[in-house]
This record gives C-alpha cells, sequence and structure tokens, in this order.
C-alpha cells in the first residue's frame, strides 16, 4: 500500500477523536495540515533532512509492522461487526419455523390401503406415519405388520406435511414421493436463509488466501516471468475482483460500501476554519 497505508489509519484516528471530542474534522485536519508544513520548513531549514542516514532499517520495519498489525485488527474487527447486525441464531430449532404453505397431497382415486400396498412392495423398510381406527397415531414399517392390516388404517398426511420442517425433513420429503403423493404449495421449493455473517467470513478468508497465494507467483515455475511479476503485482486487486464478483453472483445481502453518485465534498466547498461541525 506504500504511503497510503500510515495516511490512512492517520485519518481514521483523527475522525475518530473528533467525534469522540465534537470537534469539527475538517478544520481540525486544516491546522494540522499548517503545523505540519511550518515542521517541514524548520527541517529543510536547519538541513534536518541529514538525520535520515540514523534511521535504520529496523526502524522502518517496526513502523511496517505496526500499521499491518492495526490493519489486521481493523480487519477482524469489522468482519465480527458484521454479526452484530446480522447475528447467528444460535438456538435454532426446527419448532422455531413458522408454519409454511406446503402440504403433501394423496393420489386421486386410490385409497390408502392400496398406498401402502405398493409402498412397502417397493420399500419394504420405510416408517410410515399412520392413523387407526381410534384415531390414535402411529409408525408402522413394512416389517412390522401384514397387507391384511392395511384396511383399518389411513396414511396420517398431515403428520408427513409437517415432518417436512422438522430435523428429519429429507425422509418425509422422500416419503410422500414415494407414496405417490405431491407436495403442493407455494414453499415446496427449497428454501435457504442467507448467512450473511459467514459468507463475510468465507469471503475475508478467500479474498486473503488469495492474494498471499497470487503474491508468491513471483517465484512460481508458472507462466512467463513478466506474466508472473504482473500477477504478483496486482495480487491485491485481483483477489479483491474475484470476490467482489462471487459475492455479486451469489446476491446475498452482505454489507456494501455507499459510494456517493459524484466526486463531491458533503458540505460543499464552505467549511468553518476555527469552528463548526462537519
Amino acid at each position: 500500500m506504500g504511503s497510503t497505508g500510515p495516511v490512512l489509519i492517520f485519518e481514521g484516528i483523527i475522525f475518530k477523536m473528533c467525534q469522540r471530542m465534537q470537534w469539527a474534522y475538517l478544520s481540525f485536519r486544516l491546522w494540522i495540515g499548517f503545523w505540519v508544513a511550518l515542521f517541514l520548513l524548520i527541517m529543510v531549514a536547519l538541513d534536518m533532512s541529514a538525520l535520515v542516514k540514523y534511521i535504520t532499517r529496523f526502524t522502518e520495519e517496526s513502523f511496517a509492522a505496526l500499521i499491518a498489525f492495526i490493519f489486521i485488527i481493523e480487519a477482524f474487527k469489522k468482519i465480527f461487526a458484521i454479526s452484530k447486525y446480522y447475528p447467528v441464531d444460535l438456538s435454532w430449532t426446527p419448532e422455531a419455523i413458522p408454519r409454511h404453505n406446503c402440504s403433501c397431497f394423496t393420489p386421486m382415486n386410490v385409497t390408502d390401503s392400496e398406498i401402502l400396498a405398493v409402498m412397502y412392495d417397493q420399500h419394504p423398510l420405510s416408517d410410515v406415519p399412520l392413523m387407526i381406527k381410534n384415531g390414535t397415531s402411529v409408525i408402522y414399517s413394512g416389517s412390522d405388520m401384514d397387507v391384511a392390516n392395511f384396511t383399518s388404517m389411513r396414511i396420517d398426511w398431515e403428520s408427513i406435511s409437517t415432518g417436512r420442517y422438522s430435523w428429519d425433513s429429507l425422509q418425509y420429503r422422500t416419503l410422500c414421493t414415494d407414496l405417490n403423493g405431491t407436495w403442493t404449495g407455494s414453499s415446496c421449493a427449497p428454501f435457504y436463509v442467507p448467512d450473511v455473517f459467514f459468507f463475510s467470513c468465507i469471503l475475508f478468508i478467500v479474498t486473503f488466501s488469495l492474494a498471499t497465494g497470487l503474491k508468491s507467483m513471483r517465484t512460481s515455475p508458472f507462466f512467463p516471468a513478466r506474466v508472473r511479476a504482473f500477477i504478483a503485482d496486482f495480487s491485491v486487486v485481483i483477489a479483491i475482483t474475484l470476490a467482489t464478483l462471487t459475492d455479486f453472483f451469489v446476491n446475498l445481502h452482505t454489507p456494501k460500501l455507499q459510494v456517493p453518485a459524484e466526486f463531491a465534498p458533503t458540505l460543499g466547498y464552505k467549511a468553518s476554519k476555527f469552528s463548526g461541525s462537519d
């Protein structure tokens, strides 16, 4: 990131401090610029730039490590901040799902006993919720009963429809099909609740992994030297672009950067030099 990294961190710290102290950011930033200009003039007049020879590689790498550490902390803070707006429901249970408009309907012009006879002939070990004549609800498999008992029982289609929204959802969805039933309703198609937080974590990890992997392409045996150098130089840009495209095509409601329609100051070109609120 070159020199933009320290400047970005500096601007962020100044902006947060102005918010906390209720100062006007633009006015405060203006006077910081004046004081920096004054110090630079003094350093030039006294030839203090000669002191640069005392700055070692250790000093440079210490500042670079500090900046990298700050960026890493900020990245994790932002990714975990998503969970505040899109919290994960750790107490979820199938019973928490509201009733959906999807039910398993019996085939037309066929009795339950005929359906059971055909079904158990093809799937003898399948468990089917049944209703006995006295109204008792039971679950039988083909190995537990004789075909002669089918006439005294009927299929509990409502239990099959309710079972779709249980931990055994796949079993009940398959059971309805095996009984030649039909799923009917507006919510019968697979419904998925997009988990924004975990998908953001996936994008976070994928972006970092791609950027790190592409950065090492410079020493890779693949591709010509110019191609490897290009990929290594633009590894971060390529990684961000691929992750952004993935997010775009998946089309989940992940947090997006709000960019104005035009590049212009939000307060116009007039800002107080001494006071005011930004």
